[in-house]
This record gives C-alpha cells, structure tokens and sequence, in this order.
C-alpha cells in the first residue's frame, strides 16, 4: 500500500525502535523489510510522492538510523547501521537476510512473526516537534489480522505501522494520568 504524504508529530519522541513488532504486543510482523531510514529534523518528502525502489537509500541529511541494508553476501549475524551514528543494533528471535529484495541481487530481512530488531534507548531518535521521515521498503508475506511494522517504545507516548484488518496505520498512542 502507497503513503503519500507527510506529518509532523507535536508530541511524543522515539527513544527505543522496534522493528518487526510492538513493544508489549504479541503481533510480529512475517515477512520482508529493507532500508529503514529514520530522519530527524527535516522533511524528505514535502508533497506527494510517489516511491521509488531503484537503489538502496542512503544517508541524507538528518539520517538518526539506516539499516536492514545488506549490500554483500547473506550475513545473519551481522546488521549495521549505515547512518554515521552507528546505532545498536539486537537481533531478538531468528530474523535473516532474506533473498527477496526489490533491488535484486541484495538482500532483505526476512521476520517469521516472532523475530524483531530492537535499538537502544538513544536521544538521536527524540523527535519533539521536528520534522521527520520515517521509511522502508516493506513486504508482508502473511496477512494477519495484526502486524506491526515498527514502534517507538514501550506501550506509552509511542508510534506505529501497524497493518489491522486490512488497513495500513501510522498511529500516535498516549496516556494521560489524571492523578
């Protein structure tokens, strides 16, 4: 599914990502991710647009995070971040370079719905009102009834892809305390 537009997050901040699942939520995506690019304080996208998968992404100006990038051979026990920041990067479950890509002779990750990549609490991610990008080339090999692409943190003040019966969502959840 084509997201063409842009949005500006006025509260909230990233400080942990998940990808291939939700903090908290039982419901991993399977299937394909690549080139997970998170910018941070500028726009990469200003109007309507229409994706391109020609070459892998690279670092632009603001990247916080780039990965899921295999640009050599099959390497499951190596994921790198190629944004500068050289982010930590955890492998939860068994999730693999997968052989299906939309560059073709590189490679994806493959999630088999337990598997995810998890990054360490880090300010770099903070997005307080700034402008951002977040986006990957994704491709779901089973629908379930609901998958999370990514999350930004725990259960509270986080961000989301989440695909739910049918729908694509990128979704803000937060809590108020009235005590």
């Amino acid at each position: 599914q084509q997201i063409t537009s842009a949005s500006t997050l006025s509260t909230g901040s990233i400080t942990t990502l998940n990808i291939g699942l939700k903090s908290g939520a039982a419901f991993a995506m399977t299937g394909y991710i690549s080139d997970f690019r998170c910018v941070i304080g500028t726009a990469v996208y200003t109007s309507n647009f229409v994706p391109q998968f020609t070459a892998p992404l690279s670092a632009v100006t603001n990247t916080k995070l780039l990965t899921l990038q295999t640009r050599g051979s099959s390497n499951n026990s190596m994921f790198n971040d190629n944004s500068g920041f050289n982010n930590l990067i955890t492998r939860a479950g068994d999730s693999t370079n997968g052989t299906f890509s939309p560059y073709g002779a590189n490679f994806s990750n493959c999630y088999n719905g337990s598997s995810y990549h998890t990054f360490a609490t880090n300010a770099v991610y903070a997005i307080g009102t700034a402008d951002f990008t977040i986006e990957m080339w994704a491709c779901p090999t089973a629908i379930n009834n609901d998958q999370y692409f990514f999350d930004s943190g725990p259960t509270v003040n986080t961000f989301y892809l989440e695909y739910y019966l049918g729908n694509l969502y990128f979704a803000y959840s937060a809590s108020i305390s009235l005590y």
